[in-house]
């Protein structure tokens, strides 16, 4: 008999206090929820564009490094490391032409042509070719500045 009380209190006391919690609104746990599905995406598309951008500053200083490469193998008359330099620059630039949009995309372009032409030139070995590079470099520290 005393045990069927307790369970009679047990389950009055627990009826009594889901009814005095849930008049009181005090669980917003489903609102909560409802927003998580926003705010993650939103937290997502942020890192996702800090990503991004993160991959093209990559991008531009590591050809930007390449030239430098390239510049100091050509100091050097050993123009085979330094064709290997600009393609590598190339590369880098490729990437971060595609990683970028509006303005920056349209600087990267011509930069672009640019190694292209001193690519092809190195491989002629051609003495203008060392005026070429450091003019990419110094375009690409002023892109990278900005």
């Amino acid at each position: 008999m005393f045990k069927t009380f307790l369970w009679l209190l047990f389950l009055v006391i627990t009826f009594a206090t889901g009814y005095y919690f849930g008049e009181r609104h005090s669980f917003v746990l489903p609102g909560q929820i409802s927003e998580i599905p926003s705010e993650l995406s939103s937290r997502t598309s942020n890192l996702e564009h800090t990503l991004k951008g993160i991959r093209l500053w990559m991008a531009l200083n590591d050809s930007k490094d390449h030239l430098g490469l390239a510049s100091s193998a050509l100091e050097e008359k050993n123009f085979g490391s330094a064709v290997n330099e600009v393609r590598e620059a190339k590369v880098k630039l490729e990437k971060a032409e595609s990683l970028s949009q509006g303005e920056l995309k349209k600087e990267l372009k011509p930069l672009n042509q640019l190694i292209l032409k001193t690519e092809a030139d190195l491989a002629q070995m051609d003495p203008k070719a060392k005026y070429q590079v450091d003019s990419a470099k110094n375009r690409l520290e002023k892109i990278i500045s900005k």
